[in-house]
């Protein structure tokens, strides 16, 4: 429901989390294949991203 949602509009309260973001740590130990994988997503790295299988096309 909106009332509970608290990602500052970040996550559509209709769709729910898409997507868990990365650990803080990944982005340390595994920089860059985390930063492509971030590419790859199209957006921004939080639970309001689509993953791959979930996009329109």
């Amino acid at each position: 429901s909106p009332n509970g949602n608290k990602s500052n509009g970040i996550v559509n309260s209709l769709k729910g989390a898409r997507r868990m973001p990365y650990p803080q740590d990944e982005y340390i130990s595994n920089k860059h294949n985390v930063e492509n994988a971030v590419i790859s997503l199209e957006g921004s790295d939080n639970m309001g991203t689509d993953v791959w299988w979930a996009k329109s096309k």
